[in-house]
Parts: C-alpha cells; structure tokens; sequence
C-alpha cells in the first residue's frame, strides 16, 4: 500500500494477531482501525486517539501497538503510560515484560493525554524487522511478540499485588 509506512503495516499485523490470539486465550478484546490512513484533525471522530479516549473513558483499557522508530530516533521497547491515572496491574505487567518509559516521554504524547497506553514493541530494525520481512520467519515473529503481550495482559490480569506500586522519583 503506497501511502502505508512499513511500521504502520507492521503495526496493524501485530495488532490483528493479538487480537486473534486474546479471544482465544478468553480475553474481551477487539481493535479499531479507522482504514482513513490520513486524517489530519487529531480530534476527529475517526481517528485511533478519538475512538481509544472514548473507549478509556467507559473504563476500557485502550492501548496502542508500535514499532519504535528507527536509528538514532528510536528508543526501544516499553510502555508509555496515561496521563492523570494510576499504573494498574496491567500496565505493570506489560512494564516488567517490554520496559517502561516515563509519563512524559517526549513532552508527552498525544495517545497518553488521552489515557490511551502505547506499547513501544522494539526498534523496527535489525533482527527484528529481518525475521518479520522474511516469508519463512513472518508468521512465528508476529506469534511470539502476540504471547508475549497477551501473555502481559493476562499476568497483569490475574495478579493480586503489582510489582512496583511505587512510582520512580523521575516518574
């Protein structure tokens, strides 16, 4: 697709093989892809922070999936968390298995003001995006990182206590 960044395609691979993998696994669990692949309003009715701060509104646990960024841009893997709510269980779990970045990684961003969660997968470089761009390791690439965050989100569900119910002093 010529107006798809290769980490938006990835994206949305992942994406729809959590999914997959969440209901068999029994989690109520769907995704929103607004196909639009342009909308220019960050506020319009269409678009993933519209739909995830509406959803999070109604108590829903709304998390975006991406591939950091390349080269000297990307950080790596980790969980930026909402602004104005507390770490629950889930989003510890999701930290102790991928990392965590501060609340306000880059000043931050437009998901988390709208207590949307972002998932940072890895650098969508190296390695990785070799075993995902090659047909042989595609399919087992996209199923180990969709039990890892199924995985997370189940621990996280199931945990009675967090594994850090203190913030960081730079958190």
């Amino acid at each position: 697709h010529q107006k798809m960044s290769d980490e938006l395609f990835w994206n949305l691979k992942l994406q729809e093989s959590v999914v997959k993998l969440g209901k068999k696994k029994g989690l109520n669990i769907s995704s929103y892809d607004p196909i639009i692949r342009n909308i220019d309003d960050a506020n319009d009715p269409r678009t993933n922070w519209s739909v995830g701060k509406k959803f999070a509104k109604k108590g829903g646990y709304a998390i975006e999936l991406h591939f950091d960024a390349y080269g000297k841009y990307g950080v790596g893997s980790g969980l930026i968390p909402p602004f104005f709510e507390t770490p629950n269980k889930i989003d510890e779990s999701i930290a102790k298995k991928f990392g965590r970045f501060p609340i306000l990684f880059r000043g931050g961003l437009g998901a988390p003001r709208r207590q949307i969660r972002i998932l940072e997968i890895g650098k969508l470089e190296g390695s990785l995006e070799r075993n995902l761009r090659n047909l042989k390791t595609r399919q087992r690439t996209l199923k180990f990182l969709s039990n890892a965050i199924v995985q997370a989100l189940l621990d996280g569900i199931n945990r009675s206590a967090l594994s850090n119910p203190m913030l960081d002093e730079v958190d």
